[in-house]
């Protein structure tokens, strides 16, 4: 490596974008454009917060080591350099390094991770236990990733076009691989969770004629706790049937007396228990439960009308043990009983093995609210059916509500955003584009009143600085309450008030609360409505440089010369991004100087190497993004 490299290891420098090549590496195949282009803008307005990683592969070439999608948004936003840290990396640690950035940072999909941790493997030749070691993972977690390869292409496809996560891929792969399309397509289709999926898998598997994908082990268990239990659940289940059984178990010798005593008729039968008032019965009966079957509180579901919601439906057995469990809901082309779009031919979902006692079962429905939904929280009943534990057929209702927050109204077929006059702010301004602390400012604004049938009056406006300490507060001899008479039927009325912004407030965004209060013209009822706007606000830059340091007594043509330039933030507020460049007649620079942020108070040393290009005396200047300028001494 050269000398000059081997001097600028780990430094930031500012590199030209067309000089960076992609990584040979990247685990990643997919990236969010919308996710990428909020990047871009983000980096517009704020800088690049982190540098990039490369190393060098040539001469003012480079390779990216981490940092893909920053530089995708460097170049989306069109800038011309970007910071970036230089390294010494081989192609092993060059390839571990974007994977474990990717990991770390946006979500990596399932595929993308396997093909990078074996490409790792590869890179590093080493065992899949070595590498779960240095990736952070367990082993059998890695395995479990690396098996994902196992899928076809087209199946990988199938997963990451609708959005299947890892464990949806790890059920189909109990399957044989020409069944495993199907239950994915099914997975995709019906939009199932991970346990669905384990359940369709488990009834794949279970079906007549199913081949067997591996030879199935029945495990030994040794804990001695689950027979105990097994026979204890025995007679619980003699007591619920009236059976006055009764258990005692002794621990000595070594070994565990578990006695069972179950009373007896004359004619040998099992003898009742006398009946009790305050005992349940022991029919088998279904509730609808609080939590789902993870302890999660079940919410009512709430959405608009033409909102696709997710109902969930946790059902907790009572008493005794059911199965052949079904769920059906209850279809009526009264709006008013089933708000959905009736669009399958069968609703009914099944949980194919038994329950017990205590044990919840959750269903889950994709269903669309009607566009003809009304206004309010609707009863929607379900029909359940199952088979207790004496094989009869059973059946029951049970409910659930749902919220349709905006609909038709229930007496008209217009929709209730007309029934409520609202006021917005459809649009708003600033004096200035850039707002600095102490400075005065107007703001601007458009006010409408979105009903389109009724007029309103006695329209207050207040603003307010939403912290809790105003930083922006009225303007001398100004008021921050504004009063308008009237605003009819869809109009607009348009603002101004001016404001003044505290001398020490911090550089950021700060939000303003709008109240609104007005009154129905047609029903003299009051309502209230609430809006915020954001304000930026900028500390002005003062920066102070020393004058260079030139290390060289005399510089020589097309040869580096170094020079140090010291930089004070004398302002109140940091500043991002700093960079140092040079510019002169006869006079190259080397490369940019990236120093980052220099926070308030703090001091800059930046590194500069400058290559003269013509002989005599050379002026130039120091460019910073602060816009301080200072000559340069003369260069022999």
């Amino acid at each position: 490596m050269p000398k000059n490299d081997i001097q600028k290891q780990g430094r930031i420098l500012m590199l030209p974008v067309d000089c960076i090549e992609p990584s040979p590496y990247q685990a990643r195949t997919a990236f969010d454009e919308p996710e990428i282009a909020a990047l871009a803008v983000s980096i517009l307005q704020n800088g690049l917060l982190q540098p990039i990683s490369v190393r060098r592969v040539g001469i003012r070439k480079y390779q990216l080591v981490a940092g893909e999608r920053r530089l995708r948004a460097c170049r989306l936003a069109k800038l011309e350099k970007v910071p970036a840290i230089l390294a010494d990396y081989d192609d092993s640690e060059s390839a571990a390094l974007g994977l474990l950035e990717n990991l770390q940072r946006s979500q990596l999909d399932p595929f993308d991770t396997a093909r990078g941790i074996k490409e790792v493997i590869r890179l590093w030749g080493c065992t899949q236990a070595e590498a779960a070691r240095r990736l952070g993972l367990s082993q059998p977690a890695l395995a479990n990733k690396l098996r994902l390869l196992t899928l076809t292409a087209e199946q990988q496809q199938l997963c990451t076009a609708n959005h299947l996560s890892e464990r949806h891929a790890r059920a189909a792969l109990r399957l044989p691989e020409s069944r495993r399309t199907p239950a994915l397509e099914k997975m995709a289709r019906d939009k199932m969770s991970v346990r669905q999926a384990d359940r369709l898998v488990d009834q794949m598997l279970a079906a007549p004629g199913s081949p067997s994908p591996c030879r199935r082990t029945i495990p030994m268990v040794r804990d001695v706790r689950f027979f105990v239990n097994t026979l204890q659940h025995a007679v619980d289940l003699m007591t619920q049937k009236g059976i006055a059984a009764t258990t005692h178990c002794d621990k000595h010798d070594g070994c565990l007396e578990y006695i069972v005593r179950i009373p007896v008729s004359s004619d040998g039968t099992a003898g009742k228990q006398e009946d009790d008032p305050k005992k349940e019965d022991s029919e088998f009966r279904i509730r609808t439960s609080s939590v789902d079957s993870n302890g999660v509180c079940v919410l009512t579901p709430s959405g608009d009308y033409g909102d696709q919601l997710e109902v969930r439906l946790p059902l907790t057995c009572t008493n005794g043990y059911v199965y052949d469990l079904k769920v059906t809901p209850v279809l009526s082309n009264d709006i008013e009983k089933f708000p959905f779009d009736i669009d399958l031919v069968d609703y009914t979902l099944s949980y194919p093995g038994s329950i017990g006692r205590g044990q919840v079962v959750e269903f889950l429905y994709h269903l669309r609210l009607s566009k003809k939904a009304t206004v309010g929280v609707k009863q929607v009943d379900f029909n359940v059916t199952y088979r207790n534990d004496e094989g009869d057929l059973k059946s029951g209702t049970v409910s659930l509500f749902v919220n349709v927050r905006k609909g038709l109204s229930p007496t008209s077929d217009k929709d209730t955003t007309t029934s409520v006059p609202k006021l917005i702010i459809e649009s708003y301004k600033l004096s200035s584009d850039k707002i600095y602390a102490g400075e005065t400012f107007d703001l601007e604004f458009t006010i409408k009143n979105t009903s389109d049938s009724t007029n309103l009056q006695n329209v207050q406006i207040h603003i307010k600085d939403a912290g809790e300490t105003a930083t922006i507060v009225p303007a001398s001899g100004g008021s921050n309450t504004l009063y308008i008479s009237k605003i009819g039927k869809g109009q607009s009325s348009s603002q101004k008030v001016s404001l003044q912004t505290a001398p020490d407030a911090a550089a950021k965004a700060y939000t303003l609360n709008v109240d609104f209060s007005y009154e129905s013209a047609s029903t003299n009822a009051a309502h209230t409505a609430n809006e915020t706007i954001a304000v930026p606000i900028l500390q002005k830059i003062r920066l102070k440089c020393d004058e260079p340091t030139v290390y060289d007594d005399v510089s020589y043509l097309d040869s580096s010369t170094s020079m140090s330039i010291k930089m004070y933030n004398m302002g109140r507020s940091s500043i991002y991004n700093c960079i140092v460049d040079v510019e002169g007649n006869g006079l190259k620079l080397e490369e940019s100087y990236f120093g980052g942020t220099l926070s308030a108070g703090s001091t800059l040393a930046a590194d500069i190497s400058v290559i003269p290009s013509e002989a005599g005396d050379i002026q130039g200047t120091v460019v910073t993004v602060s816009y301080t300028h200072l000559k340069l001494p003369t260069i022999a």
